[in-house]
């Protein structure tokens, strides 16, 4: 009689394990994306600063790298919406959105890009 008894209590556990709910996503800290994205325009924002005291400019690059802060800035604004309550995204993206303009103003006074 034991032996219908504990199968009768192990097929209730598996039972229970088939849950109903949807599993958890694993979703990486958006701070982390931000800080990433953050690390990497303030290197772009270093190199360009570089870049742009050269003689003569290398205007591909300076317009690649302008580029590519403005789109890094837009990035972690588009995060700030998302996470409106943190003031360390905040600061980000207002910090993004300065060297995005400055980036375009020191890129303008030395060379043109095109489509841009």
């Amino acid at each position: 009689m034991r032996a219908p008894a504990a199968a009768l209590v192990c097929l209730t556990l598996l039972a229970g394990c088939a849950s109903p709910y949807p599993q958890m996503r694993y979703e990486p800290e958006p701070t982390q994306a931000i800080a990433a994205a953050h690390r990497e325009l303030v290197d772009l924002d270093g190199e360009l600063e570089r870049l742009t005291v050269s003689a003569p400019p290398d205007c591909r690059r300076l317009c690649d790298l302008q580029a590519r802060i403005c789109e890094l800035s837009a990035r972690i604004c588009t995060l700030e919406e998302r996470y409106p309550e943190s003031k360390d995204v905040a600061n980000r993206c207002a910090d993004g959105k300065r060297r995005c303009g400055g980036a375009s103003k020191k890129v303008a006074e030395r060379c043109k890009c095109e489509g841009r």
